[in-house]
C-alpha cells in the first residue's frame, strides 16, 4: 500500500487495509462487528440472516416490491428504486413481470394483470415456438383446481365459475385436420383382475335431483353443423382394429362400443298394477328431423353394417340374446325380444311395413337358399327343447285384406282361406272338426251305388274325430 492510501489512517489500522485497492479489509468490518455485539448491539441482518455471513437464509421471501425496471440475472423487471437497508418504509412499487431463466434461450415470464384480468405464464425466447412441461417429482401430479384451454391464438375456452374443466378450439383447416383434443397411449403387461380401464371418466357420486327437467347427463358431446358446412359428419365414433395376430378363447369378444346399465335398488315402485316405476335402458338413439329440414333422402335411429372379407363361422346383423343371469320375468306377460312402437301421444303416422326385407337403399340379402324367417339352425348344446304356444299370433289385429298373403294364397282376418291349389303328402290330412250333419228330410237312394273296385279310390275325411270316405271316380 502506497504512502498516499494509508495516510492519515492509524498505523495500528493498516492491517486491516487492503493494499491494492485502499479499501478496508472484510476483517475490518469483523472487528466492527465484534466491538458493536459487546456493545450490546444488534446484528444487522436481511431475512434474519447477518449481512456478511456465507450460509444461505433458511427463511424465504414473503413480498417482494418494486417501483420500475432494473436489470438482474433471472429478470427483466425488478428493483428500481429499492428503499435503503435499514429503512422501516416499505416500497409501494411491486413486481409486474417476472423472467424465469437467466441466460438461457427459452425462458418462462410471468406478468401480472389489472382488474378482471387473469395473470399470464408465457413462454419466451429465441425459439419460434415454445412449449410448457410439467414435471412432477416422485409420484407427485400437476395438479389444479379448475383449467381451461384455448386455441393458439389466445381465444379462451367458454368457462363458467361452475367449470372444473373447459377446452375450446376454434381452427381453419386448409387440407387436414389436426385434432384439437388428443389422447394417446400405449399399454402393454398382464391384468389377473378387475377390470382394465385405461382412460376413465367416473361420476363416484351423483344425488342431484333433477327431476324438473328431462334427465341429467353425466358426458355430453355436442356438435352443431352450421350454415356453409359441406360433406359428411359423424358426432361420436370409436373405431377397433386387430392389426396383429391375437390369442382368443371361443367366447372372447372383441368389441368397439359397449353401452351397460344396472340397477341394484328400488326406484320409487311397489306392488300392484300401474305402481311400478323406473325404465332401465342400456342404448337410447334418436335422430329427428325439425320443421324446415325438407327434402332430406332419409331419416334411420340407427344402422347396422356387416362385412366378411373371409368366411367366419357364423355372421350376424343383429343378435338379441338373454344372459345366464336373466332368472325372472315380467309381471304383465308382455315381454318381447324386438318390440316396435310409438310414442303415445300426438299424431302417428305408422311405419308402411313392419319389418321389411327389400328396400330401394340396397339389393335383396336372402340368399335363393335361404329362409326369410325360420328356426332351423342348431342351438347350442344343452339348450331346452324348441317349444312355443303359437308361431304367429295376430288376434289383436283387424286385417284389412289377409293376415297372410303370398302368390295365390291368403288367409283372412277371419281365418278364410284362399289357394290355388290344395297339395298334401299326408293320408286323411283334410280334418274337419265343430261340424254340423246336413242330412236330408226325406230318406233318399244312391241309384249309381258303387260296387267293388269301382271308384277305386276312397278319400279318407275325419269330422268330429270320425274318419269318414268319400268315393273318387
Amino acid at each position: 500500500m502506497s504512502g498516499a492510501l494509508t495516510q492519515g489512517i492509524p498505523q495500528r489500522l493498516t492491517a486491516f487495509v487492503n493494499p491494492q485497492t485502499g479499501l478496508m479489509s472484510p476483517e475490518w468490518w469483523h472487528f466492527l462487528h465484534s466491538i458493536w455485539l459487546r456493545g450490546g448491539g444488534t446484528v444487522p441482518s436481511i431475512n434474519n440472516t447477518p449481512i456478511g455471513n456465507t450460509n444461505p437464509s433458511t427463511g424465504a421471501f414473503t413480498t417482494l416490491s418494486a417501483t420500475s425496471t432494473v436489470s438482474g440475472a433471472g429478470f427483466t423487471n425488478l428493483f428500481a428504486s429499492p428503499p435503503p437497508i435499514g429503512s422501516t418504509v416499505a416500497n409501494t412499487g411491486a413486481f409486474t413481470t417476472a423472467t424465469l431463466g437467466g441466460t438461457l434461450a427459452n425462458k418462462l415470464t410471468a406478468t401480472g394483470s389489472a382488474a378482471t384480468f387473469a395473470p399470464t405464464l408465457t413462454a419466451t425466447g429465441s425459439d419460434t415456438n415454445i412449449g410448457f412441461r410439467f414435471v412432477p417429482k416422485g409420484t407427485g401430479a400437476f395438479e389444479t383446481i379448475k383449467a381451461k384451454f384455448g386455441t393458439a391464438n389466445g381465444t379462451p375456452a367458454s368457462f363458467t365459475s361452475t367449470n372444473v374443466l373447459a377446452l375450446q378450439a376454434n381452427p381453419t383447416y386448409s387440407t387436414t385436420v389436426t385434432p384439437a383434443l388428443s389422447i394417446n397411449g400405449s399399454f402393454g403387461g398382464t391384468v389377473t383382475s378387475g377390470q382394465a380401464f385405461h382412460y376413465s371418466i367416473t361420476a363416484g357420486a351423483d344425488t342431484v335431483d333433477s327431476s324438473a327437467i328431462i334427465g341429467s347427463t353425466l358426458l355430453f358431446v355436442g356438435h352443431t353443423l352450421s350454415a356453409g358446412a359441406k360433406g359428411e359428419r359423424t358426432t361420436f365414433e370409436t373405431f377397433f382394429n386387430q392389426a396383429g395376430a391375437t390369442t382368443a378363447a371361443p367366447q372372447t369378444y372383441y368389441v368397439s362400443s359397449a353401452a351397460e346399465a344396472f340397477a341394484s335398488f328400488n326406484a320409487g315402485g311397489s306392488a300392484g298394477a300401474g305402481n311400478a316405476r323406473g325404465n332401465l335402458i342400456g342404448f337410447n338413439s334418436l335422430s329427428q328431423l325439425n320443421a324446415g329440414a325438407t327434402y332430406f333422402n332419409s331419416v334411420a335411429s340407427a344402422e347396422f353394417d356387416v362385412a366378411a372379407a373371409v368366411s367366419p363361422a357364423y355372421k350376424m346383423g343383429v343378435t338379441i340374446v338373454t344372459l345366464s343371469t336373466d332368472t325372472a320375468s315380467g309381471t304383465v306377460g308382455a315381454d318381447a325380444g324386438l318390440t316396435i312402437l310409438t310414442q303415445g301421444s300426438g299424431t302417428p303416422q305408422g311405419w308402411d311395413v313392419g319389418i321389411a326385407f327389400t328396400h330401394p337403399f340396397g339389393w335383396w340379402a336372402i340368399k335363393s337358399t335361404g329362409t326369410i324367417i325360420g328356426t332351423g339352425l342348431a342351438t347350442m348344446a344343452g339348450s331346452p327343447a324348441l317349444q312355443a304356444a303359437y308361431g304367429v299370433d295376430f288376434t289383436g289385429v283387424a286385417f284389412g285384406t289377409a293376415a297372410f298373403k303370398s302368390t295365390g294364397f291368403t288367409v283372412d282376418g277371419s281365418g278364410n282361406t284362399t289357394a290355388a291349389t290344395f297339395v298334401s303328402a299326408t293320408n286323411n290330412a283334410v280334418r274337419l272338426t265343430g261340424q254340423t250333419s246336413g242330412a236330408a228330410a226325406a230318406a233318399g237312394t244312391l241309384l249309381n251305388a258303387p260296387s267293388a273296385g269301382n271308384p277305386a279310390f276312397w278319400l279318407p275325411v275325419t269330422i268330429n274325430g270320425v274318419t269318414r270316405y268319400i268315393p273318387a271316380w
